[in-house]
């Protein structure tokens, strides 16, 4: 039970895991969803190959304190559906959080290992109003500056603020796909779904 081999083993095989994850979950994508072949549906999403990290960060509740968070608010851990809102929750923003609320539910008994989260600049937490904190409950919010200025910016180089689109993070912190503005919720449903039934993590 102490043999250092075979400690020494189970970490190797335990590094050489999280370091495949990535590429696993683009294989799953892949060959069971319609992502990433010709003829595929516009409304699905877009692969991000290879999938890039962001770093983990704490994940607020809107309208409290940052000492009110709940211990397991982590952008890690979970899979994270991502907007990034620009100076305020306008219009379109709130079209991108209703498409999240709307795809969460639609999981059904899969939608507690996904979560919503919308990323603001740094020190915007009170970005939400009174009344989008109470239309989109449940959702929570990232200081953006502490995920590095340009992690949501993607080799097409639009600037995230501006983009509108959804981003979803594997529990592994991997953003590894992302949808247009006017992505149809029922596709988005669909690849989660899939890629939910396939996946052991998160």
């Amino acid at each position: 039970m102490n043999d250092p081999a075979a400690r020494g083993r189970n970490t190797l095989l335990l590094m050489l895991g999280i370091a495949a994850a990535p590429f696993l979950l683009a294989w799953l994508l892949i060959n069971f969803t319609d992502i990433g072949r010709s003829g595929a549906p516009a409304s699905h999403g877009t692969l991000v190959a290879p999938p890039f990290p962001l770093p983990d960060a704490v994940l607020h509740e809107p309208g409290h304190e940052p000492v009110a968070i709940a211990a397991n608010h982590r952008l890690h851990r979970h899979w994270t559906l991502a907007h990034v809102a620009g100076a305020s929750c306008d219009q379109a923003c709130e079209a991108a959080l209703l498409t999240m609320r709307q795809v969460r539910l639609a999981l059904g008994r899969d939608a507690a290992r996904v979560q919503r989260v919308l990323a603001v600049d740094e020190g915007a937490l009170d970005l939400l109003t009174p009344r989008q904190r109470a239309e989109f409950a449940g959702l929570l919010l990232v200081e953006y500056a502490r995920l590095a200025r340009d992690a949501f910016r993607l080799p097409d180089g639009v600037d995230p603020r501006a983009a509108g689109r959804l981003y979803l993070v594997d529990p592994l912190g991997n953003l590894m796909m992302f949808y247009a503005p006017d992505a149809d919720p029922a596709g988005i449903v669909k690849d989660l779904k899939r890629l939910l039934r396939y996946s052991r993590i998160g």
